[in-house]
């Protein structure tokens, strides 16, 4: 695991200040996903939500501009959108997340 500094400490402050997702892109990662799938992404906290679109936008523009077949999309862009899906099951806040980041990084060094 890298520690990418600038990008962690730019994540740890959005997570003291969450914003909920805009409207149009909360319906863009609905619309993404299944039914089956749509529970786990409402159970991410605002500013997950909002960097899984994030993620998911991005990867979605990298896809349009390869030659990617739509089957594969939807299910990369599906990943990117649960890709932290796992941080809903932990009640960890944002002090606790960037202390377990820390600590996983030091003991890997």
């Amino acid at each position: 695991m890298r520690l990418q500094p600038f990008h962690r400490a730019r994540r740890f402050l959005r997570m003291l200040r969450p914003e909920p997702p805009s409207p149009n892109d909360l319906v863009w990662a609905v619309s993404q996903l299944p039914m089956s799938e749509r529970p786990l992404f409402a159970a991410l906290g605002p500013a997950d939500q909002e960097h899984s679109i994030r993620v998911a936008q991005l990867v979605d523009a990298d896809l349009h501009r390869g030659s990617v077949d739509d089957a594969d999309r939807d299910w990369i862009v599906r990943a990117a959108l649960l890709h932290d899906v796992g941080k809903a099951a932990t009640p960890l806040g944002a002090v606790d997340r960037a202390l377990a980041t820390l600590l996983g990084w030091v003991g890997r060094g």
